[in-house]
């Protein structure tokens, strides 16, 4: 890839076919091969991954996050690949993290949303945030928006002192 005239033949075969039929111990070759490659030459974060949400193969996650992490590669996280975030949301509500799974929700007695509207970010699970209290499981959200979908909500207006809401949860599970 370094000779530009390497390189160029290779890029003008690219769409014309050509498929050939190679053995898995081939492509493992070639795939971790090239990731040495990319490693040697631009660094590990250049490698970047997706592994399948712990619900649907725990050891497909757990295989493939493992391995991204011990080269020093990027895991992506299931937003990057459902893409169900609404346009231009890491700059209307900051970067976010992994939220638990919806068998996560489901499966738990006490939820606190902290930040996030359920109802507009992972619309396709949100019915199971709300459907969890039938088990008598505690739900609270913390928003600085309008998300009443928690049993107790707590709006967080900016510009205010963010040390009370440090005792919040603390307060709410003496009560409960």
């Amino acid at each position: 890839m370094e000779d530009p005239q390497q390189c160029l033949s290779y890029k003008q075969m690219r769409g014309k076919g050509g498929f050939i039929r190679s053995t898995w111990k081939e492509l493992n070759q070639l795939i971790a091969a090239a990731n040495v490659w990319t490693i040697k030459h631009y660094g590990p974060d250049r490698i970047v991954g997706f592994s399948p949400i712990p619900a649907m193969s725990m050891v497909s996650y757990a295989a493939g996050t493992r391995y991204l992490s011990l080269i020093g590669g990027t895991c992506l996280s299931f937003y990057d690949w459902y893409c169900d975030l609404p346009p231009a949301s890491p700059m209307t509500w900051g970067e976010q993290t992994d939220v638990p799974e919806s068998a996560d929700w489901y499966n738990s007695s006490y939820i606190i949303a902290w930040g996030s509207n359920v109802p507009q970010t992972r619309t396709p699970d949100a019915h199971f945030f709300t459907e969890v209290r039938y088990k008598g499981t505690k739900t609270i959200a913390i928003y600085a928006g309008l998300f009443g979908s928690g049993e107790t909500v707590r709006s967080v207006a900016g510009g205010r002192n963010r040390v009370p809401t440090a005792r919040w949860p603390w307060r709410w599970a003496m009560s409960s």
